[in-house]
């Protein structure tokens, strides 16, 4: 046998080979394939699309807004001596997740008015910054704490023990809270709070808090 025709037979071989090979693959890429439908592409397009949104979506975007009821007493300096008063007032928060669904920045704004003390006319102002972190305690209930900064403006008056008093006093705030989730963007919340002044020669020296609220997601 000549070299030339040896060449020839390993060349009918190997194409043999690779034809077989071919063959078995195409085979297998047939068994695999699937026919599908314009409208299953598209809703499977559309999966993909919503769940990558999702996945993208910024924790920043998910805004919680609430109003509330909000119960506090407040002890005041007046004329060198510390007294109480207990007030009633309303309460609307802002509050957004931050780099965690854990943690939040959440904004309060409260408004009291009305007195404990005969003749006095006492209204408050004020506004909360905090920081919070919240977790879920065993559905729906979850537990949140806060702390932060407060500023409270207080306009005090009564003519019968000759005082009046206008004053904004930076403070500390803290507290601990509950939710509910009752509806998908829904919540009930309640938390119990305190807040010392910054402060030590103003009249408005610490407070005890009560809240309770409605909130709703965006």
């Amino acid at each position: 046998m000549t070299h030339k025709n040896l060449f020839k037979i390993l060349a009918v071989a190997f194409l043999v080979q690779t034809s077989s090979t071919m063959v078995w693959a195409m085979g297998n890429l047939s068994e695999g394939y699937q026919e599908v439908t314009y409208d299953e592409l598209v809703n499977e397009l559309n999966t993909k699309k919503t769940s990558v949104e999702k996945k993208q979506k910024a924790p920043l975007n998910e805004i919680h807004l609430g109003v509330g009821y909000v119960h506090s007493y407040t002890q005041l300096n007046v004329n060198r001596s510390n007294t109480g008063r207990s007030q009633n007032g309303l309460q609307l928060s802002a509050s957004m997740n931050l780099d965690s669904p854990n943690l939040y920045a959440e904004g309060v704004f409260r408004n009291f008015s009305g007195s404990t003390i005969a003749q006095e006319d006492l209204q408050i102002l004020q506004m909360d910054g905090r920081l919070g972190y919240i977790n879920t305690l065993t559905a729906p209930w979850k537990m949140n704490l806060f702390g932060g900064f407060s500023g409270r403006m207080i306009q005090a008056s009564n003519t019968a023990k000759d005082y009046s008093i206008n004053e904004f006093t930076p403070s500390f705030t803290a507290g601990i809270g509950a939710l509910a989730d009752i509806h998908k963007n829904i919540r009930l919340g309640m938390e119990v709070g305190g807040r010392t002044s910054i402060l030590g020669k103003n009249t408005d020296k610490n407070s005890v808090d009560f809240a309770l609220s409605l909130n709703t997601s965006l």
